[in-house]
C-alpha cells in the first residue's frame, strides 16, 4: 500500500535516531494553525491493527516540543 501525505504537509527533518525509527513526521503551517502528523504504517500498529498508544504519545510529545521551539 502506497502512503499518501495529505496536501500541504511537508516532511520534517529528523531530530534524533528515535525519530528515524518512528517517522517520518510531517507538518503543515497555516496563518492560524500548525499541525504535526504521520502516515500510519505497519510499524505504528498494534496486534489489533490500530495505531499503538505509544505512537500517539510520541506524536504528542514531539508536537509539544516542536511548538515550544517555535514559540
Amino acid at each position: 500500500m502506497k502512503s499518501v501525505v495529505p496536501p500541504g504537509f511537508e516532511q520534517l527533518a529528523s531530530t534524533s535516531p528515535f525519530h528515524d525509527l518512528v517517522g517520518p513526521l510531517y507538518e503543515k503551517r497555516d496563518d492560524d494553525s500548525h499541525r504535526i502528523g504521520f502516515v500510519v504504517a505497519d510499524k505504528h500498529r498494534n496486534r489489533r491493527g490500530i495505531v499503538h498508544g505509544g505512537m500517539i504519545c510520541t506524536l504528542a510529545d514531539f508536537a509539544m516540543g516542536h511548538a515550544a521551539s517555535l514559540a
